[in-house]
């Protein structure tokens, strides 16, 4: 059937239900005119009743005759497009039908609805045109022009609608879709400033026990672990919740021999904790491996001020992954490097880092082996312009070779005040080396070189330095190492000379002064023994008994002799004779006074008896003694205990 019968056929065709998209009426064009459509051929059967129903479909057994149809719709939109001029040759006769509104639905169908006015399928048409032609401007089209015959094939009274499977849409571009769906970065829970429920959580996620004690430390200052033997799954815990912390400042973690992913951990908690000023890692054997993994936390860290690596087994290329973080640092005043087995190597290393480094002033490197000459050569250099304060370089065994170092180092250094170079073999001429540097630095106060083998010359050498008025030590520690008297001598003179100086030696020769018996003692001693082992008791007289009633003037000799006479206490010559040679005045006169007080010195409770009382008749008991027997008795007994 061809277009032109189609055309007369739709004034009786009006009252049908559905009609097909491409039942449209086309411009009468080359392709139009050479197909037709026969209602005989079998057309499926479409039902739409409505916007929410199912569209019940049946296939069609037509096949070929859709694709015509689409090819049909195919070469007019191609027309449609190459402008306005195909469209004009439409005639206004072939276009004045009614065009009905038509509803995409499940975008592959159209229905047809009831006819609207005018406003509403001018409205159709163009929103049709669109779906049909997206880029073209349709200001440029005169949909007048774009009116065409209704076709109507029918078969047992129901019309096919047939979808436009052909037309191909441009792609969306995607509003973001895609990146929600791939970014799959959890949003950081946010805790408090203990970090309570970060190491929780953490534990919970590791399937670590929490502990207790670490909870109740977050609210602190401290967190003491030392001797946990902590494995690096506690150690990711503890770091991980102290980077929320905002409370605790020292952590000490002695002797726990953390592993290289311990030492990791940690670094990354140094990275951003804000308020740790005192990290112990003493004893923990990190090695090289840990130190390259803590290198970059000590580098960043901004509060870190006091740090112990010592017991870490380091040597020489553990000292060399440190250096670099060590340099960087700007924070770290107090580092302790004590046992580590620092060799020729950390000596070049060190002096990397002490160039670099400007806040590190206290620095302990005691205990190592910086003996090869290259070695503690380089690190001197690179303390002599650095802002160190205390140096700690006992036990290296420096030796002999040191002494240039040390000179030059002192002499240019304008910060040190306190060093330790004690147990380092030093002795004649790198003591007179050190001395020299001594000479012209203003700076120092404290100098240990005690256990050296330090000659008498050496010591003197030493000394003299406190002689200078511009030196300003204040403590020369000489610990185990022994001087003679005249170092004693010219020691106390300079105490003396500058106050406040104090020098420590380990002993002094031959420094002893000889001492006697007491004479006076011995010879007083003796006479009151003399004079009570009489044995008549009524012939027993108490030498301090005498001593209370002479007279405290000084006497002659010959007068003390009579005195003694007239007591009738019994001494013998030679006795009395050394008592008066002890306390006399000039050559012939004695002091009894001295005697006399000597003795109460020597015998506090000496008094003189009680006048006796009358005595009643009657006979003594057994047992009872008078009271002056009694005192003697006991006096005799103190000085019989001297005599002893």
């Amino acid at each position: 059937m061809s277009g032109e019968q189609i055309a007369s056929q739709d004034d009786t065709a009006n009252n049908k239900e559905i009609t097909s998209v491409h039942e449209l009426e086309l411009p009468q064009t080359s392709a139009t005119q050479s197909i037709n459509l026969s209602k005989e051929s079998s057309i499926p059967k479409v039902r739409f009743e409505g916007d929410d129903e199912e569209a019940q479909c049946t296939k069609a057994e037509g096949e070929g005759e859709l694709d015509v149809v689409e090819e049909v719709v195919e070469v007019v939109v191609e027309e449609v497009i190459e402008g306005e001029e195909g469209l004009k040759d439409v005639t206004e006769e072939e276009n004045k039908e009614e065009i009905q509104d038509f509803e995409v639905k499940d975008e592959s169908f159209v229905s047809i609805k009831e006819s609207k006015s005018a406003e509403e399928e001018e409205g159709a048409r163009e929103t049709f045109t669109r779906q049909l032609i997206p880029h073209v401007d349709l200001s440029i089209i005169d949909f007048t022009l774009l009116e065409r015959e209704t076709e109507e094939v029918v078969v047992e009274e129901e019309v096919v609608v047939v979808g436009q499977r052909d037309y191909i849409f441009p792609d969306l571009q995607d509003p973001g879709i895609d990146n929600a769906f791939h970014n799959t970065t959890e949003r950081k829970p946010e805790y408090n400033e203990a970090g309570q429920e970060c190491y929780l959580d953490v534990c919970r996620a590791l399937g670590v026990m929490p502990s207790t004690k670490f909870l109740k430390s977050l609210l602190g200052t401290k967190v003491n672990f030392r001797y946990y033997g902590l494995n690096p799954i506690s150690v990711r815990a503890i770091a991980e919740s102290l980077m929320h912390n905002k409370t605790v400042t020292e952590v000490d973690l002695e002797d726990n021999w953390l592993t290289r992913d311990a030492a990791f951990h940690l670094g990354e908690m140094l990275k951003v904790n804000e308020t740790i000023t005192r990290l112990s890692l003493r004893g923990c054997r990190i090695g090289r491996e840990g130190a390259q993994r803590l290198c970059e936390g000590i580098k960043t860290t901004k509060c870190v001020k006091d740090l112990d690596l010592s017991w870490n087994e380091l040597c020489d290329d553990g000292m060399e992954e440190l250096a670099p973080g060590l340099g960087g640092n700007s924070s770290i005043e107090k580092l302790n490097l004590s046992h580590n087995k620092l060799g020729n190597g950390a000596g070049m290393s060190l002096e990397l880092t002490m160039t670099e480094n400007a806040t590190i002033k206290n620095l302990n490197l005691s205990w190592n082996q910086l003996y090869p000459k290259d070695g503690f050569t380089a690190l001197f250099k690179g303390l002599t312009e650095s802002t160190i304060t205390e140096l700690n370089l006992s036990w290296n065994g420096l030796g002999k070779d040191a002494g240039k170092p040390l000179k030059q180092f002192l002499s240019k250094n304008r910060t040190l005040r306190f060093l330790d170079v004690s147990n380092n073999r030093l002795t004649g001429a790198s003591i007179n080396m050190i001395k020299a540097g001594l000479q012209k630095n203003r700076t120092l106060e404290v100098l240990k070189i005690g256990f050296n083998p330090l000659s008498q010359e050496d010591c003197m050498t030493l000394l003299t330095v406190l002689q200078l008025q511009l030196s300003s030590i204040r403590v020369l520690d000489l610990d185990n190492v022994w001087v003679d008297k005249e170092f004693l001598k010219e020691q106390t003179a300079i105490l003396e000379r500058k106050e406040g100086t104090s020098v420590v030696v380990g002993g002094v020769y031959s420094n002893y002064v000889l001492k006697g018996p007491d004479m006076k003692k011995l010879l007083l001693a003796r006479a009151t023994y003399e004079g009570m082992s009489v044995k008549k008791k009524k012939q027993r007289k108490h030498f301090g008994h005498f001593l209370l009633k002479v007279d405290e003037k000084p006497i002659t000799k010959k007068k003390f002799r009579q005195l003694v006479e007239e007591f009738k206490i019994k001494l013998s010559e030679n006795l009395v004779g050394q008592i008066m040679k002890n306390f006399q005045i000039g050559k012939k006169k004695v002091d009894p006074l001295a005697i006399k007080q000597y003795y109460m010195m020597l015998y506090p409770d000496t008094k003189l008896p009680e006048k006796k009382k009358k005595k009643k008749k009657g006979r003594k008991k057994k047992g009872q003694q008078s009271e002056t027997e009694s005192t003697v008795t006991e006096t005799s007994t103190a000085v019989s205990s001297d005599m002893e």
